[in-house]
């Protein structure tokens, strides 16, 4: 009951001889399909200098191509009754196409056009551009974003994740329509993408379109954009951020894990039984809402940010600026408390029913199942990863998630920052 149902058969993946990887199923009822490229062309690959062109480069892609400009791409997607998407983040760029099963040539075709052959009109650059500021202003009037943003800048110091994938104003405002073609040029490569099909499809069929289609598809793999090192452990600090609001927010963390670390599962366990569960059922909200009055927001995780790099473990708190030290030191003594007591055998089998739950539900959708896809590609997780999910979080024990938070959280090594009103 807990398994994805893949009605013809596992994935299928095929890797093409220009290197582009291709997932596809069956999934879903109903005559949809999705269509997600997904490409290696995040800011992970930018420097700090020209911060935000990854996310600038993928917003004007879709802005037209060499053969239709902007408009007439726009119509024929409406055309076709399709959505065009574009998502631009830390690791990678993603272009998906939901629509019709009896659109799916057109829908790779589009992808195939747009990704190989982007016009980067002038206007349609400014106009990204615009938009992109924009953005970013509304992000440094929010204080919680900028909390979080400034803990991941403090924690990944000299490493691209230390800024935002959406750039900072400065850098963005400095970037000219050059950099996106050599940005283009060297990120958007057939061996640096994954394209993934899900819902009323013919594996085979599919094989047989991006074959067609994307075969041709070439470029020089030794212009590709250069990969970062791995994360350095820095000391603990504290940042103090004045901004004039009524609430002071706080973030605290340290580095996690990466991806492939096997305790990664254990931590989602943590995750839940720490602040990252339905409602307020979680120990943190629990306690420092409902038991001392002390927050409304909560937040606490270690394992979502995994990703090819080392995530975090951090914790977000919205509170009185008076309690803001007796938020850290409730934070930290119920980060003791899990690190030396297994959680009980309630708490245990309420993460995995939520975990379990929260997989088949995020991943109803045709777009989302295409999308996991490409994530079961990049990070090698397997073609049977649906069917095993469900094994893997119910053989967790308390006593792996006890050994999990021992290990990875560390009281000691907290670096602090609070965004609110002078103290």
């Amino acid at each position: 009951m807990n398994r994805i149902d893949y009605p013809g058969g596992p994935p299928r993946r095929e890797v093409l001889a220009n290197g582009m990887r291709v997932l596809s199923t069956r999934h879903g009822q109903g005559p949809l399909v999705s269509v997600a490229l997904s490409i290696e062309a995040g800011s992970r690959f930018e420097s700090d200098a020209e911060a935000g062109l990854a996310a600038l480069t993928a917003a004007t892609v879709i802005e037209g191509s060499t053969a239709r400009a902007g408009a007439e791409l726009a119509r024929a997607v409406d055309s076709m009754g399709a959505v065009l998407d574009v998502s631009a983040g830390y690791e990678t760029v993603a272009f998906t196409v939901t629509g019709l099963s009896e659109t799916l040539e057109e829908s790779l075709a589009l992808l195939r056009e747009i990704v190989s052959a982007p016009l980067f009109d002038p206007d349609e650059f400014e106009e990204s551009r615009r938009a992109q500021l924009a953005e970013l202003a509304e992000d440094e009037d929010d204080p919680g974003l900028v909390c979080r943003r400034e803990l991941f800048d403090a924690l990944y110091q000299g490493h691209p994740r230390h800024r935002p994938s959406n750039g900072i104003p400065e850098s963005l405002r400095a970037v000219v329509r050059d950099d996106l073609l050599r940005f283009h040029s060297a990120a958007y490569r057939p061996e640096r993408a994954v394209l993934a099909v899900a819902g009323d499809c013919e594996p085979d069929e599919v094989t047989r379109l991006a074959r067609g289609l994307f075969l041709d598809w070439t470029g020089d793999a030794s212009r590709a954009p250069v990969t970062p090192g791995p994360v350095s452990v820095i000391k603990p600090a504290r940042r103090r951020i004045t901004m004039d609001r009524e609430q002071s927010h706080v973030a605290l963390g340290h580095l996690s894990v990466s991806r492939s670390d096997p305790r990664l599962y254990a931590l989602r366990a943590l995750d839940v039984i720490l602040g990252d569960g339905a409602g307020f059922a979680s120990r943190l909200p629990t306690r420092l809402r409902e038991s001392e009055g002390l927050a409304y927001i909560v937040e606490c995780d270690s394992s979502s940010t995994a990703g090819l790099d080392q995530g975090l473990f951090w914790s977000y708190v919205a509170t009185a600026p008076g309690q803001v030290d007796r938020v850290v030191s409730v934070i930290i003594d119920e980060i003791e408390r899990i690190r030396t007591v297994p959680p009980t055998d309630e708490e245990r089998d309420t993460a995995v029913s939520f975990l379990l739950g929260r997989h088949l539900l995020d991943r109803e959708s045709v777009e989302a199942h295409a999308m996991r896809l490409t994530a079961i590609e990049r990070y090698g997780l397997g073609l049977d990863y649906d069917s095993k999910y469900a094994d893997i979080i119910s053989s967790i024990e308390a006593a792996d998630v006890r050994r999990a938070a021992a290990e990875i959280i560390r009281p000691d090594d907290l670096t602090v920052v609070v965004v609110g009103p002078r103290a």
